[in-house]
């Protein structure tokens, strides 16, 4: 306990002054975080602006939240630790990711933007590849363009990705509207 409490010590040390000793505050017997102070946390911004868009009523403005959100958002949270403690959080993050871009290809599908929309879908399902529905936003949008060859690469995207990953085929959801498109 006394060369773990030396340790921390030390470490707490160097942060101070790598960052700035107004950054971390001894209070209570308790080392915090200074919130007080001015500071940019991708997480928090991408959470806070992710509450946001999910009240926001003018789709105007839900639109921009979304893409901000979006593009924060940079991939798997803490993606160098392989400890279990991080897990939820990662998961958690990922699907709010994952449910803001659905969100905003829709609106996007709603204005004729269909080329961003599939392109915020892409690169979506380079993070998810065996999210359905991001693979039927992708097929909906190959369908809008006439694009009948690109819905059947998708479909075939999908059926393989779920077959690699879990060895199970697509939903019936999927297939009914992969056979609805093509017919």
């Amino acid at each position: 306990p006394a060369e773990l409490k030396l340790r921390f010590k030390n470490a707490v040390y160097r942060m101070r002054h790598a960052i700035g000793s107004e950054a971390v505050l001894f209070i209570d017997n308790y080392y915090q975080f200074n919130r007080s102070i001015d500071y940019e946390y991708d997480v928090q911004n991408f959470l806070s602006i992710s509450d946001q868009a999910r009240e926001e009523k003018n789709s105007d403005k839900r639109l921009g939240l979304l893409k901000h959100a979006a593009d924060i958002y940079q991939g798997s949270y803490l993606p160098e630790i392989g400890e279990l403690w991080v897990e939820p959080d990662r998961q958690r993050y990922h699907e709010m990711h994952i449910a803001n871009v659905i969100a905003l290809t829709r609106l996007l599908i709603e204005r004729g933007d269909l080329d961003e929309g599939l392109s915020y879908v892409q690169k979506a399902l380079k993070l998810d590849s065996y999210n359905e529905e991001l693979h039927r936003l992708a097929m909906e949008i190959y369908a809008l363009t006439g694009n009948k060859p690109a819905v059947a690469k998708q479909y075939q995207a999908l059926s393989k990705s779920l077959r690699d990953q879990i060895d199970a085929p697509p939903s019936e959801e999927s297939v009914e509207l992969y056979q609805r498109l093509m017919s």
